[in-house]
C-alpha cells in the first residue's frame, strides 16, 4: 500500500490563491459579510486566492496536546508568493514559506487551474505538521459545489457547505472543506479548512496523532504573539491510543 492514503498536509497554513482565464490580477475579496456572499462565488479561479506577486498571508497557529489540554503552543506561519508562471489555462504560484516551529524555510508550488487547486512540495499550511517532500494534492475540486468529493490517495477531502467565519483578519464568507490523509503510515491527519473566494484559506483545524493544531488568517502587517516556543519532539505521537484516536 505504498502511498495509498499516504499525504502531507501542508498548511496553512499554506494559504491562499486562484484564476480561471488565468486571471492574474484579480482583486483580493474584502472581509465582509453579504456584499459577496459565498453564492456569487461560483468557483472560477480567478475568484479563489490571490495571485499577485508579494501577496503574504500570516497565521497565528496554537498547537494543543490531546492528552494535555493544558500544554498548548502558540506559533506562526506565513507564506509569501515569490513568483506567478502561466501556460495555457493554469497558473503556478511559487511560495515562501516559513514557521516558527521549524525556523526554515520552505518552496510548496499552487497551481490553479479550472477544475482544481494543487497544491505540491509540503504539508499543509499553518499546522505545524512536518514536511511531506515531494507530496502532490488536490486542495480543492473546482468549481465549488457541496458535495463535490475528490480522493487523489494522498488526499481525500470534500465540499462540504457555505459557512461564515470569523478570525482576527475579519468575517468571512467561506466554503468549508473537510481532508483527511496519511504520510507513508507515520501519521495520520483529519481536518477541516475554511477557503474565503478572493482571499485563500482564512482558517484550518487539523487533528495529528497526538495533537490540535488551529491556524487562523490575521490582518495583513500583523504578527502573531508568541506565548511559548514549540518544544522538540512536539509531533511525535505520545502513545498508540492518541494516533488511534486521530485515524479513526
Amino acid at each position: 500500500m505504498a502511498r495509498t492514503r499516504s499525504w502531507g498536509i501542508a498548511l496553512v497554513a499554506v494559504i491562499g490563491m486562484g484564476c480561471s482565464q488565468t486571471g492574474l490580477n484579480a482583486p483580493v475579496a474584502a472581509p465582509m459579510v453579504g456584499a459577496q456572499s459565498v453564492s456569487q462565488a461560483t468557483g472560477r479561479t480567478d475568484t479563489v486566492f490571490p495571485t499577485d506577486v508579494g501577496h503574504t498571508w500570516n497565521y497565528q497557529t496554537d498547537s494543543v496536546y490531546r492528552d494535555d489540554p493544558e500544554r498548548h503552543y502558540d506559533g506562526t506561519e506565513s507564506a509569501k508568493i515569490d513568483s506567478v508562471r502561466r501556460s495555457g489555462r493554469s497558473t503556478t504560484l511559487q511560495l515562501r514559506v516559513i514557521d516558527d516551529y521549524s525556523n526554515k524555510l520552505r518552496f510548496p508550488t499552487l497551481t490553479l487551474s479550472d477544475e482544481a487547486v494543487t497544491f505540491a512540495g509540503a504539508t499543509y499550511w499553518g499546522s505545524g505538521a512536518k514536511e511531506a517532500e515531494e507530496m502532490t494534492f488536490r486542495l480543492l475540486k473546482l468549481p465549488f459545489a457541496t458535495g463535490n468529493r475528490w480522493d487523489d490517495g494522498d488526499w481525500a477531502g470534500e465540499t462540504r457547505v457555505r459557512e461564515t467565519v470569523s478570525v482576527p483578519a475579519g468575517t468571512f464568507d467561506t466554503w468549508k472543506i473537510g481532508a483527511i490523509g496519511t504520510y507513508d503510515h507515520a501519521y495520520t491527519a483529519v481536518g477541516t479548512y475554511w477557503v474565503a473566494p478572493g482571499v485563500g484559506i482564512v482558517k484550518s483545524d487539523l487533528g495529528l496523532p497526538n495533537i490540535d493544531c488551529v491556524a487562523v488568517l490575521l490582518p495583513p502587517g500583523t504578527k502573531a504573539t508568541i506565548r511559548k516556543p514549540l518544544p522538540k519532539g512536539f509531533l511525535k505521537p505520545t502513545s498508540k491510543a492518541a494516533s488511534a484516536r486521530v485515524a479513526r
